[in-house]
């Protein structure tokens, strides 16, 4: 599961080749639904599954859409149901990483362009 800074919540799904495709489906599913509910901020959840990666085979692609506006408390009841009985999101990892667009550029220095040291207003 991963916040976007543009609000959207993304779930990503890779199960071994072999498994029931509607399946992995309803799964999907269920977590972008759960992962809805653990983030009240966020109306939309895009999911996406696949199959594991294995040498030599292909793979296929399932995609789920979740645009929930008001969030209430019905909801949020068969959200920690589903997540107790199904395990989805119990006790996730929160692991943050930054990824410079530009390395090696120092963030916030003035402009060095033509000899000028300041910024254009």
């Amino acid at each position: 599961m991963l916040k976007s800074p543009s609000g959207v919540v993304y779930v990503f799904l890779a199960l071994p080749h072999g498994t029931d495709r509607q399946l992995r489906i309803e799964e999907l599913g269920c977590r972008c639904f759960v992962a809805r509910g653990r983030n009240q901020d966020c109306s939309t959840v895009v999911g996406l599954a696949t199959e594991q990666y294995e040498k030599g085979k292909g793979f296929s692609l399932d995609l789920s859409y979740v645009y929930i506006a008001d969030w209430t408390a019905d909801k949020q009841h068969d959200m920690e149901g589903m997540q107790r009985d199904l395990g989805f999101f119990t006790n996730p990892g929160k692991t943050e990483i930054w990824e410079d667009e530009y390395p090696g550029s120092p963030p916030n220095r003035p402009f060095d362009i033509l000899g000028r040291t300041h910024r254009c207003e």
